[in-house]
């Protein structure tokens, strides 16, 4: 016991740091608070605990001074630094490169070989202060090496309760033939891009192949041009301006504000289940409501990165990590190479290694279960795996030839994003953008294969349960190669983000093709009549052209909303910290015609503060190149429905409010090209 003595002083001391910086970062970082725990303790301990025992040796007297007893300080230190990086990268979740693995040997050796000197020459006696560091320092360590050692998901993304746990909590019975549902978003995917879209390019044999059996939305809609507002409407089938979140902050509503598809489905019975890909979409947004089990760890790895970026640049620790030398680095030179950017994209087949894991879980659990899935493989930065980075290139990459960070290639884009906004660009930038289009097309390529195995999965899996199943395939928005001067996406209502591929597929559907104009807003009442539920959801509809064998609620029990309704994408500030924001423009689908509108808030304008600013026929010109002539005035229906929303949008408007999320939240954003500024 005489030799723990230093190593548990220096172990509280670790601990005590480790915690104080963590209650700072946490808070910026709510989705990933359990991870942003764990990353401090990763950073932060080291240096702790090597000061903490070298503090303390020198505190205990002759013999603790020797180099016996300042080694059994020391090594117990990197003991504790060690032991979680081990546990996590053994674990898959903390990726490290060779190098990293040859530092983390070293240290790894050098502690043995101090554990080996160490001797009872380096007990001390540091007083009542030391004993609560010692208690402090081995509880610490107790408890973060039996975390590590669990196996599972962290308790706070859920799990899948059994079919009678889910009765005995208020949710109806579900039907014997009630059906497997999935839900699938593939993030940042524009229609024109898909084979059975028009699409000359092989990008999508898969997809093409299950909208040939299926049912293929040909003007299918996004609400907004990005990822959260699309989201939210998805999951509540409401307008942005109705439950407020425009921007790429804050997140979505409590329930008791407005009631979510997933919450919905879990009262009927289903377990309900989701893997997302995209940070602005996880547990700490709210996006989470309703779902018995949210699985956003593969944002972990982003969590880390962000954690490590925020300690070695923003902390108050970071100028000792920038000062202390280490051979010819600094610390945080080294804490940097060890822990790498780490807020790279996660990869389809990761997201279908947890959505197979779910549903092997289902099974156990019993009853119907309901999937939602984002993958993020088309969004920026286009670096497909393998053979699919370059299988369409045919234009010169320029500075994005090599694969890149998320961090550095987003810096590089908004560089490029710039010029091509003002157009500044030159005939160098503007061949790097077509590359880039190129490699989203391999990007697409490759997701199409894993979605492949996700389908084949399904199927076997529902075959296996003796139940239908219903899988939806959609888009949350598209995204811009320079087309009408802009690059990427959230920056207006143009086809390249609005218009998105929908395809409906599973048991008793045949063929078909609907030419009709749908929302995302639509596809929450459709499964909830798929599911047998009584009632609609927010502002959509059913979908129009599906068979009513599979839809088991009876038309007049679906919730159909009354009154005129219509198509409809809003646009507003993606960088306001803020729900229920000012909008800047919507448009508005009828038939084949699309209207754009500017909303203006100024007192006593005539149709409800709506100012007509032109209009495109679809059909004639889908890349909106050429308004039609002459003003577009809102009459009859129209005029009506235009009141109606310009009615919710004030009612919204009412309830305005800011959303306090720190710098470093942004940040984190800023490295994968959500924020700007």
């Amino acid at each position: 016991m005489q030799r723990l003595r230093p190593a548990t002083g220096a172990l509280g001391a670790a601990a005590f740091c480790a915690l104080l910086q963590g209650a700072v970062t946490s808070k910026a970082e709510p989705d990933v608070a359990w991870l942003h725990a764990a990353a401090n303790l990763l950073l932060l301990t080291g240096p702790a605990a090597l000061g903490g025992g070298l503090v303390l040796a020198l505190a205990g007297g002759p013999a603790a001074r020797t180099g016996r007893g300042l080694a059994s300080g020391i090594a117990w230190g990197l003991g504790l630094f060690l032991a979680p990086v081990l546990a996590w990268a053994a674990r898959g979740i903390l990726p490290l490169g060779a190098g990293s693995w040859l530092l983390l040997a070293l240290l790894l050796l050098a502690l043995l070989l101090g554990l080996r000197r160490a001797g009872a020459e380096g007990a001390i006696e540091p007083g009542p202060f030391g004993q609560v560091l010692r208690g402090l320092g081995l509880g610490c360590f107790a408890a973060s090496l039996a975390g590590f050692a669990v196996s599972g998901r962290p308790p706070a993304i859920g799990y899948l309760p059994p079919v009678q746990e889910r009765l005995e909590k208020g949710a109806r019975r579900p039907a014997e033939d009630a059906p497997l549902m999935a839900l699938v978003v593939l993030d940042t995917l524009r229609a024109d891009r898909l084979g059975c879209y028009g699409y000359d390019r092989e990008t999508t044999p898969f997809l093409d192949a299950l909208a040939a059996r299926g049912i293929r939305y040909t003007q299918a809609h996004a609400p907004a041009s990005h990822t959260p507002p699309s989201h939210a409407s998805l999951f509540t089938g409401l307008l942005p301006s109705r439950h407020g979140v425009m921007s790429t902050f804050g997140g979505m509503p409590q329930e008791s504000e407005v009631p979510t598809l997933a919450a919905r489905l879990g009262g009927e019975g289903y377990a309900t289940a989701a893997v997302v890909a995209n940070l602005v979409i996880t547990r700490g947004r709210n996006f989470h409501r309703g779902f018995h089990l949210y699985d956003d760890s593969l944002v972990c790895v982003q969590g880390l990165g962000a954690a490590r970026e925020a300690l070695l640049t923003k902390a108050p620790v970071a100028a000792v990590f920038s000062s202390l030398p280490l051979g010819p680095f600094t610390l945080g030179q080294v804490m940097a190479r060890l822990f790498g950017t780490n807020v790279e994209v996660p990869r389809a087949d990761e997201v279908n290694a947890l959505a197979f894991r779910i549903l092997d879980e289902a099974r156990e659990a019993g009853g119907p279960v309901f999937l939602f899935l984002n993958y993020m493989d088309v969004h920026a930065p286009y670096q497909a795996p393998g053979e699919y980075l370059d299988r369409f290139l045919e234009h010169d990459p320029g500075r994005f030839r090599t694969p890149l960070s998320a961090g550095e290639f987003h810096i590089r884009l908004n560089a490029l994003k710039e010029a091509v906004r003002a157009g500044e660009e030159t005939e160098a930038q503007r061949e790097e953008l077509a590359a880039l289009s190129d490699r989203y097309d391999g990007e697409l390529a490759w997701l199409d294969s894993q979605l492949a195995l996700l389908v084949e999965r399904l199927e076997a899996e529902a075959e296996a349960q003796g139940r239908p199943w219903l899988l939806v395939v959609t888009s949350d928005h598209g995204e811009h190669f320079g087309e009408h001067d802009l690059v990427g996406h959230g920056y207006d209502l143009w086809e390249e983000t609005q218009h998105i591929p929908l395809i409906v597929a599973g048991t008793g559907i045949g063929p078909g093709v609907v030419e009709e104009p749908v929302s995302l807003l639509d596809l929450g009442p459709t499964l909830l009549a798929a599911a047998g539920a009584t009632g609609g959801l927010g502002e959509g509809r059913v979908l129009p052209g599906l068979p009513e064998g599979i839809l088991h609620t009876p038309p007049g029990e679906r919730g159909v909303p009354e009154g005129p309704w219509r198509v409809v994408a809003e646009w507003g500030d993606l960088n306001r910290r803020a729900r229920y924001a000012p909008l800047g423009r919507i448009a508005v689908y009828e038939g084949s015609f699309k209207a754009w509108y500017e909303v203006d808030e100024s007192p006593g304008l005539a149709e409800g503060g709506l100012r007509y600013l032109r209009a495109y026929d679809l059909a004639a010109d889908p890349g909106e190149a050429v308004p039609l002539d002459g003003p577009l005035r809102l009459a009859g229906e129209l005029a009506d429905w235009a009141a109606a929303w310009w009615q919710g949008y004030a009612s919204g408007r009412s309830r305005f409010e800011e959303v306090d999320e720190s710098d470093a939240a942004a940040s984190r954003l800023q490295q994968i090209g959500y924020a700007e500024g």
